[in-house]
């Protein structure tokens, strides 16, 4: 063992800093060799000498340089077992590594295939919130349905087309064997993703916030601020021409007065069209603090009159601001779509609300505990959700009021339930509030790490589109350390790795000892 070569050289008055300076590792791996028994076998026993402290730190530096700065794909993986010497052991020629990356890959489809079809049984019925959107990776269509709360890839798959009849197919595909109903989809407002929602699932459309606000963007972001910089421009020349004229006929003369009232009134038009602008950009962004379904202000419950409401008062704003400032018709055109698309959102928060007052009901609870559920516990769920997402800022206001909520569901009419009744309860809560959707950004999100990976592997097989897929939904984890697969089907399931580690065999050692370059391997 290393440990025991140290002491050798100990014995010959070195001291421990003198001997892990020549050795080249940390103290603190000294004195962890010092604690462990002297005897242990494996990996643990290797690691722990001073060849094995070599090829480790080989071996890391050789992953985190490939990582962070080598090839990608089977180049990668060749390069990588070059430079930590792992190539004296492993087959590393280019047919060796194309028949295990190969592999690899079809055992990670089998994987998915096979934890799909376990975690399904005995799955509970469930609603579901399903959004949709197709990517174009290499100027393919690709259709992504992704399930909003958990996150979890439904179907990731090329098509030739993106009509209705090619989301039939993909989706039923993706739902068969599974215990769900999607009653909603949150997505843009595509024509054949609504049509297929609407008349093929019967489920709702959400339309999407961000879509909304951009629309809204476009229509105004543009012209309002070649407005302004036009003031802009017309306030610099006439300050040049008043220098220039109170240079040549003096401060108090007519014409200097004359000059210096022109650019007053270009001052005004600034000001008037800066503040034009500024109001716009608050009243868009207004409308995505007033589309939830609790007030961010009192935590109560709102209705969909009172969204309604201020929803509309935004968008008179904005109306109104432009119609002052007699931009294009394009950009009213823009205006208009955005208002229908405002009164999707109204129609969104009704359902909304039916369906909480049908999930309420179907708890069966009494009065005054389904009164307090519903005024309560499911604004607090809402709120502590949406504080995940929100601003440094929205979470220190959202502070004060979540506490305040905390302090009544303590003192509330569940004071006396046992806690496994009211840690439940308070789940029931959280489905509340999980069912308004008013984003896709998941999906979103999914297509531009789709655009990575085509542009890193300069093309996505359908074979490896499938195990991306896998890998999403199995593999990664959030910080709570829960999967995309563990959180739809509320079940564990197995490692992907160790399945890998298990099924994906290497190469046999090859035949030859690979030729080592100058440099690449320690003597």
């Amino acid at each position: 063992m290393a440990f025991q070569e140290l002491l050798q050289l100990a014995k010959r008055k070195m001291s421990e800093r003198e001997v892990t300076t020549l050795l080249e590792i940390p103290n603190s791996t000294m004195q962890s060799w010092r604690a462990r028994p002297a005897h242990r076998g494996g990996q643990e026993d290797f690691f722990s000498t001073v060849v094995g402290a070599a090829t480790l730190q080989r071996i890391v530096v050789a992953a985190q340089f490939v990582i962070s700065y080598g090839k990608t794909g089977v180049g990668g993986l060749q390069e990588f077992l070059e430079l930590s010497g792992l190539n004296q052991f492993v087959a590393a020629s280019t047919g060796a590594i194309h028949r295990f990356v190969t592999l690899f890959e079809q055992q990670i489809v089998t994987f998915g295939e096979q934890t799909k079809r376990d975690l399904s049984e005995g799955m509970r019925r469930k609603k579901i919130a399903v959004a949709l959107d197709e990517t174009f990776p290499a100027n393919r269509i690709c259709l992504v349905a992704i399930e909003v709360v958990s996150n979890f890839i439904l179907t990731e798959k090329y098509s030739d087309d993106r009509t209705t009849e090619s989301w039939k197919k993909a989706m039923q595909e993706a739902l068969e064997g599974l215990n769900v109903e999607v009653s909603q989809s949150p997505s843009d407002e595509g024509q054949a993703i609504t049509a297929y929602v609407k008349n093929e699932l019967g489920a709702q459309h959400s339309p999407d916030l961000f879509h909304v606000q951009q629309e809204l963007s476009r229509a105004t972001a543009g012209p309002l601020k070649a407005q302004v910089k036009e003031f802009e421009a017309a306030v610099e020349r006439a300050v040049r021409q008043v220098k220039k004229i109170s240079h040549k006929h003096g401060e108090e003369s007519k014409e200097a007065a004359e000059a210096k009232a022109v650019q007053a009134l270009r001052e005004y038009g600034l000001k008037e069209r800066e503040d034009r602008q500024a109001k716009v950009r608050a009243a868009i962004k207004r409308i995505g603090k007033s589309y939830h379904p609790v007030s961010l202000k009192t935590g109560n419950l709102l209705s969909t009159p009172e969204i309604k409401k201020q929803l509309e008062g935004h968008y008179d704003i904005i109306e109104e601001e432009v119609q002052a400032s007699h931009l294009k018709k394009s950009c009213l055109d823009r205006l208009k779509k955005a208002k229908k698309q405002l009164g999707s959102m109204v129609t969104y928060a009704t359902f909304f609300f039916m369906a909480l007052a049908q999930f309420v009901r179907d708890l069966e609870l009494p009065w005054e505990e389904e009164a307090f559920f519903q005024a309560v516990i499911v604004p607090y769920a809402y709120l502590k959700m949406h504080l995940r997402k929100a601003s440094k800022e929205e979470r220190e206001e959202l502070g004060p009021l979540i506490e305040a909520m905390e302090t009544k569901i303590r003192e509330g009419p569940l004071k006396g339930w046992e806690e496994k009744d009211r840690v439940a309860l308070m789940k029931k809560g959280s489905e509340c509030a999980e069912m308004f959707q008013r984003s896709s950004s998941c999906v979103e999100g999914r297509n531009g790490v789709l655009s990575l990976r085509h542009h890193s592997f300069q093309q996505i097989s359908g074979q490896k589109l499938k195990a991306l897929t896998v890998v999403h939904n199995y593999h990664t984890r959030r910080q709570d350390g829960s999967t995309a697969g563990e959180r739809f089907f509320e079940k564990k399931h197995a490692s992907l790795f160790e399945w890998l580690v298990r099924k994906a065999k290497i190469s046999a050692k090859p035949r030859r000892k690979p030729r080592l370059k100058t440099g690449k391997l320690a003597a």
